[in-house]
Order: C-alpha cells, then structure tokens, then sequence
C-alpha cells in the first residue's frame, strides 16, 4: 500500500504543518512505509491511503470529496477540525483547552473574558469562537473587519471591561501584546494563547500559551493510517489531543489552577468579518518570524549572536568550528527565510518583533 500526504497550500509553510509533514515521513521510513507528497489522481488513490494535512473546511471538502472512500482510507490530520468531518481525524481538542484557560481565568477572579480577533475562515477559530459563546455567555467575540491596528482601536475604546484577553494563536497574542502597550493607559490584561510556539516565548512579555507537541501528533497520524490500512473494518476513528500549559509573564506567571467544572450554555454567533487581520503588515511578519524561530537551528542561534556583536565571517567560523562559506550559505538561508537583504535588517526584523530573543537563547 502506498500512502500520499496531501497539504492545504495556505498552511504548507506554518509551523504545525512543518512539524506534522516532517514527523510524518520520519515515521514512515522507520515503518518502511512509502509516503508520497503529492495529490494523487483518483486512480492513484484507490486501495491506498491519504493523509490530509489542513485547516479549513471549505477546502478539505473539495479535495476529499474527489475519492471513494470505499476504496481509498481517508485521515484528516490539523491542528483544530471541531465535529466537521464524517472521517478519520487527528487534531488537537481546542474546546477542552478553551475549557481551561477560561477557567483558569475564573480560578483566579478574572470573569471579565474577551475572544480578541478570531479568523473566521478557520475552522478551529469558528470551533473556539462557537464553544466561547456558550462556554461564557457574558463574554464578548471581537471579530471586527478591518486589520491588527483596527482592532485594537476598537479593543482600547472598551478596555475597561474586560481583564482577561484569550487569542486563538500566539501569533495574534504577540502582536496584541505589543500594541496593548501603545494605550494611552495600559490596562492590566491577561493574554492568553490557545496554541504556543518560539513567537509566544521571546514576545517583549512573553506569553502564557498551551503546549502541543506536534511531532507526536505526525508520529501517531502515520500509524493511525496504517492500523486503518489493516482493520478495514474500521471506518471512522477520532483521536484529539490536549496539549499543556505554559505559565508566562502575561499572566503575572500566575499558577494554573483550574476548577473543572465549566458553564454550557447554548447561544448563537454572527460571523460579519473577513480574514483581513490575517493579511495585516504586523501580522505577516510575525507569521514570518514564527517560520524563522521554527527554522532555527542551534548553530543559527550562535552565529546571530556573532552577528549581534558585529564579528567578522572569519572569526563567526572559527567560533562555532566551522568553514567561512558554511557561515555564509547559513545567513543567507536565514535572510531567505525572512526575505530581508542584509544582517543588520535581519537583526532589526528581530529587535522589532521580539526583543526578548536575545535573553531568551
């Protein structure tokens, strides 16, 4: 059998469909399974298995609705699906973490909550905001149109009323954190992240977030559809996992401490706004800055701080024990990646987006 592993061109450069594909084909060749990154054709697909890597409904539909599912073993894998799909799926339970942070919010006498910028072109951000209106029916969903500094305008007319912040992603969270500091006057807000990664940790304050590994969600996708593979019998088997938290200086390190038992109350959502947050200026360039922090290696990390200190290729070389064209092919990837011109721009990129970088490595 031969298995494909098919990914939504929106996320193949996002930080979890990088961990997911190189976990995937890790597995596989330990498995000695054969994994193809492609879309196979309809002949292609049939009596083998497709491993589907994305995000969106809209999106999955069209391509899996192209297969016999009698014929071809289907298994959705991302980072956030909700109860969409009629398949196989491996995901990540937002509603449960959504569950504890806003409990962990409550735990500690913040019952002021607000939902800040969800994309509703997401599926696990319509999944969030559905499960927040009926987990708190007193809070609020500030999905306006407009980009990051619209938002946050809007965020600081109503500043007052809330005292704790949840964001879907750490990268929304970091630009939030930064802009939040602009006020006029800042109010004491808790910022949580429903998912981490580099950006949450070297924010100027850095972020309280939940933790996933998600090279093991990878690991576990790939013998999900190989146990399919051998128990055809099986049509439909649903694996969600729940990562953990990490207490942060955006909520004044405060220890997690949650009660369980949480409010379910039905209620209704208006989605009026487009994903132009998403294509905001700040907001791409955090995006880039999450790929740069995923990307980095441990010997990047030294040669930055070479560079940090103005030395010369020649000694960088000799001070991580390597060749002068090495140190070179490795700054210029690392330019590549951020699509920056020279050092200094990529050292400014960094002092802008996250000034704790430096204290952090």
């Amino acid at each position: 059998m031969d298995y494909y592993l098919v990914q939504e061109p929106l996320f193949k450069e996002t930080n979890w469909c990088i961990a997911f594909r190189t976990a995937i084909k890790r597995e596989a060749n330990n498995m000695k399974l054969k994994v193809y990154i492609k879309v196979p054709t309809y002949k292609e697909a049939l009596g083998n298995a497709i491993l589907v890597l994305s995000s969106s409904k809209e999106w999955t539909n069209n391509i899996i609705s192209t297969y016999d599912r009698n014929e071809t073993i289907l298994l959705i894998v991302g980072p956030s699906l909700g109860q969409e799909f009629d398949y196989s799926t491996v995901t990540i339970d937002f509603c449960l973490i959504l569950e504890n942070a806003v409990n962990y919010s409550r735990a500690n006498n913040r019952n002021k909550i607000l939902l800040f910028s969800p994309n509703p072109n997401s599926i696990g951000d319509n999944t969030i905001t559905n499960h927040f209106r009926r987990l708190v029916p007193d809070g609020t969903v500030l999905q306006e149109k407009g980009t990051i500094e619209t938002n946050i305008r809007i965020l600081e007319k109503i500043k007052n009323e809330y005292d704790t912040i949840i964001c879907c992603n750490s990268i929304v969270a970091s630009a939030l954190s930064q802009q939040i500091e602009l006020f006029d006057k800042p109010n004491n807000f808790w910022i949580i992240a429903l998912l981490d990664s580099p950006l949450a940790r070297f924010s100027k304050k850095p972020i309280t977030a939940f933790k996933q590994n998600e090279e093991e969600i990878g690991r576990l996708a790939i013998r999900l559809a190989y146990f399919l593979a051998k128990n055809k019998i099986l049509t439909t088997v649903v694996w969600k996992s729940t990562p953990s938290i990490v207490i942060r200086e955006s909520t004044n390190n405060t220890p997690y401490s949650i009660n369980k038992n949480c409010i379910d109350c039905s209620s209704s959502i208006n989605n009026r706004s487009k994903d132009l947050l998403y294509r905001d200026k700040n907001i791409l360039n955090l995006i880039t800055l999450e790929k740069f922090f995923t990307q980095l290696e441990d010997v990047d990390i030294d040669i930055l701080k070479c560079i940090k200190s103005n030395m010369r290729y020649i000694d960088i070389a000799e001070k991580v024990y390597t060749s002068e064209s090495t140190i070179k092919y490795r700054i210029k990837r690392m330019l590549n990646i951020c699509k920056i011109e020279n050092r200094d721009e990529l050292l400014e990129f960094i002092d802008n987006y996250s000034p704790n970088f430096w204290d952090k490595v």
